[in-house]
């Protein structure tokens, strides 16, 4: 007989995580996503990093939670699931439609809003075979529908914070580079041909390019939570993003004809951090980590 209480608990959640896995990851596939950058190795990175901020810091959040509110945190996203989310919206949209009524049905922020619930619903149901309680699920949820949110709050669950630490970590080096054109590149343009420095707003739904995004998530470093929480980010990949729209700045001057600010616009973004990345390189052993795993380069 197994003596210890948390291994068949343990085993209980990790054969609801495989299940939960299988029934998901397809969705998350590339061919099924609408949009890129929020496919299933963007979960399983999410993972990766959460184990990092396990080790740095000493925000304590249950794991198995986190697991799980990684692999929901972007359902949202993908169209695989669109159809349950907007089936558990209609739902509750006609047991509240005397409520609604007054704000009319066309109203963005009600069709928004119903769209949550449904989200929020469609959650609850792929938690309903999990051994979670019920404050746990409810901390999971609340968690998977507060990530997007701008800024962190007062009274943040430890594990909202270790989540939005994990999504925004992962955006900040070449993988977010790739992650912000595939995500938004058929929707907006790279930048404004007319006025292509001084980046717009960099509220999700409101960024008119992707120079634009990409300082919104150079912003990000500065906007997590504790230096602890920095610690998190490996500054060599966020020196190479750096690095990146620095190049950028440069290219576009030159096709638009434009004079290139483009460092005025990296040191708004980081504000008090600017000085710890202002042409920095990466550490000298970098180079010999790459020939130490891959030696016939020095040939």
């Amino acid at each position: 007989m197994d003596k210890n209480p948390a291994v068949p608990e343990q085993n209980a959640f990790e054969s609801y995580l495989s299940s939960l896995i299988e029934k998901l990851k397809p969705g998350y596939a590339p061919r099924a996503m609408g949009t890129g950058g929020h496919d299933f190795t963007h979960v399983e990175r999410l993972i990766a990093i959460g184990k990092t901020i396990r080790g740095k810091t000493k925000i304590d959040f249950d794991w198995n939670e986190f697991v799980t509110a990684v692999w929901l945190h972007n359902l949202d996203r993908a169209p695989a699931f669109r159809k349950d989310i907007e089936r558990y919206g209609k739902t509750w949209a006609l047991a509240n439609e005397d409520s609604l009524r007054e704000y009319g049905a066309d109203n963005e922020d009600v069709k928004a809003f119903v769209r949550a619930r449904g989200l929020e619903f469609y959650c609850y149901e792929l938690l309903e075979p999990s051994p979670f309680g019920p404050e746990a699920r409810e901390r999971i949820v609340k968690a998977v529908m507060e990530h997007p949110k701008f800024k962190d709050e007062p009274g943040n669950s430890t594990l909202l914070t270790a989540l939005r630490i994990a999504d925004k970590v992962d955006r900040m080096g070449p993988l977010g580079i790739m992650a912000s054109g595939a995500f938004r590149g058929k929707d907006v343009l790279p930048y404004d041909s007319e006025h292509p420095f001084g980046y717009g707003s960099t509220e999700e739904g409101r960024m008119k390019t992707l120079y634009d995004d990409l300082f919104r998530v150079m912003e990000w470093f500065g906007m997590l939570p504790s230096d602890e929480a920095r610690s998190v980010v490996n500054e060599r990949y966020f020196w190479f993003f750096i690095s990146y729209v620095r190049m950028l700045g440069e290219e576009i001057a030159e096709r638009t004809g434009t004079h290139n600010t483009v460092e005025l616009d990296i040191q708004r973004a980081l504000g008090g951090y600017y000085d710890r990345f202002v042409r920095k390189a990466p550490e000298p052993s970098a180079m010999h980590e790459v020939y130490d795993h891959h030696p016939h380069l020095q040939k």
